[in-house]
Order: C-alpha cells, then structure tokens, then sequence
C-alpha cells in the first residue's frame, strides 16, 4: 500500500480539534463519533469544536476522559450521524522487518 493509499483512507477518519488557544489533531475510532487526540490539545476545556478531515464540517465535541501521564484524551462528537473510523492495523499480523 502506497502512502496516498495509506493518507486516502485515514482522511474520512482524521479531525482537527479546536480551541481559543489552537488546535491540534485526532481521529475518530468508532461510529458514534468518539476521537481520540492529545491531552496536551484540549487541557482547560470542556468542550471543543471538531473539524473533520474534509475541512468543511465542524461540530462541537464534549471532552469525556482524560489521562494526562500518557497526554491522551478522549472527546465525543454531538452528533447522532455515523462517522467513519480509523482503521488500524493488527499487530499479530504484524512481522519483523516490515515497514511501518
């Protein structure tokens, strides 16, 4: 799989997150809309706005978990349509040598 192959099928899946102070990245890992991003991104608020790959669609997102030692945070999307989400590889499949 080539890398445009590997970038055309993450881009339904990968979001930007928004705050007053910046923004930063994420991908959604499930149909309802739960993303999963920095907590570095969304430290301080509660709610945020969520940009989807495609850059014309915005929603807002209610910060749900946090885990500040490992700088992850989850965030669900307020909306009741599906979206797409990442798809990830299987490490048992996974051999020695391959690229990554």
């Amino acid at each position: 799989m080539s890398v445009a192959d590997v970038m055309e099928n993450a881009l339904p899946s990968v979001v930007q997150v928004l705050t007053d102070d910046g923004s930063g990245s994420g991908f959604i890992v499930n149909e309802d809309g739960l993303v999963v991003t920095n907590e570095h991104v969304i430290e301080g608020y509660e709610v945020v706005e969520i940009r989807l790959g495609t850059g014309r669609v915005t929603y807002l997102g209610e910060v749900i978990e946090t885990h500040s030692t490992l700088d992850l945070a989850y965030i669900q999307i307020d909306s009741s349509r599906p979206f797409t989400p990442i798809v990830v590889g299987d490490s048992d499949k996974v051999r020695v040598g391959e690229d990554v």
